[in-house]
């Protein structure tokens, strides 16, 4: 080979080759698992079947043809709140929407007595005659 400045250069080769090192496989180290430990959840949190009755019924059964339901009597109903008459109804001259009161569209509209006190400040609302009333399907 030759330099740029048109010396002679011997290559130099370095012949430190080392032979591969073989490796014998081998047997894998395996480590036995752990065993399974089942742990049983506290009492309150553990779900079950329904106890059976004092006189050995249980709550489930065969309602009608495999269809399985309750056995259970039933309850008396609680007894439902009374009805105020809440309801206040009021014509809008236009549709409106208010955080605090709700929405009103141009009309008669049924709202309660609480919303009625915050929309009668508005001039565009009022109070609803019988005949609108009777005319808006409301009742």
């Amino acid at each position: 080979m030759e330099n740029v400045n048109n010396e002679e250069v011997t290559p130099v080769v370095e012949e430190s080759v080392d032979a591969p090192e073989v490796v014998e496989p081998t047997e894998p180290q395996w480590e036995e698992p752990e065993p399974f430990v089942y742990v049983v959840p506290e009492e309150d949190a553990v779900i079950t079947s329904p106890e059976p009755s004092e006189n050995g019924a249980t709550q489930h059964g065969s309602v009608a043809e495999g269809v399985i339901g309750s056995n259970a009597a039933e309850r008396p109903s609680a007894p439902a709140a009374p009805v105020e008459d809440n309801k206040v109804y009021v014509y809008s001259d236009k549709n409106v929407s208010w955080d605090a009161a709700g929405k009103l569209s141009v009309g008669v509209n049924q709202i309660t007595k609480k919303q009625h006190q915050l929309w009668s400040s508005k001039s565009y609302v009022r109070l609803a005659t019988d005949e609108e009333i009777q005319g808006s399907g409301l009742i």
